[in-house]
């Protein structure tokens, strides 16, 4: 006859830290944090980029069936000027009398830093925006839905000021 109260204790077994099998679980968890951070990454280059585009498909003109490259630059002018009604909304904020610090200073600080890197790249390098002179591609940005899944198939392309002999204007 079997005894009733005898069971089986399984001992887990303590690894050493320098050991193959040690190496090999640490490996797996630093791979598996690398894979979360890239896709982390990923997604808030992508959820950026929609936020960009939706302005674009909000700001473009629906009649037009093609854009000149002086039309596009002059909406790459209004994106970067997109701000300027909160940051107005900060400086009457602070501006008010008995108030002590700044108020909104970490939104404000992300708004002139982000301007300034646009600004930067739009001056020089040049800025992404949609590539809104192609016909075909205006198209089928104007019919695009906002999801991230489509956003592929938007062409892109970089606008730079001083092809169009604007930076003076762009500076202030």
């Amino acid at each position: 006859m079997p005894k009733a109260g005898v069971r089986k204790v399984h001992r887990v077994k303590i690894l050493h830290p320098n050991s193959r099998k040690a190496m090999k679980l640490t490996g797996a968890v630093i791979r598996k944090d690398r894979i979360a951070r890239v896709r982390q990454e990923t997604s808030l280059k992508i959820g950026l980029l929609v936020d960009k585009l939706w302005w674009f498909q909000e700001n473009a003109d629906p009649e037009k069936t093609k854009y000149t490259q002086e039309e596009l630059c002059g909406l790459v002018e209004s994106y970067l000027h997109r701000f300027d009604e909160e940051l107005e909304q900060i400086d009457i904020i602070q501006g008010m009398k008995g108030r002590k610090g700044r108020q909104h200073a970490t939104r404000e600080d992300i708004i002139k830093s982000t301007l300034k890197t646009e600004q930067r790249l739009f001056n020089t390098c040049g800025l992404e925006a949609p590539d809104l002179v192609d016909q075909k591609n205006l198209a089928r940005f104007l019919e695009w839905d906002g999801t991230a899944k489509d956003v592929s198939v938007i062409k892109m392309k970089k606008v730079v000021a001083r092809a169009l002999g604007t930076e003076e204007s762009i500076t202030s």
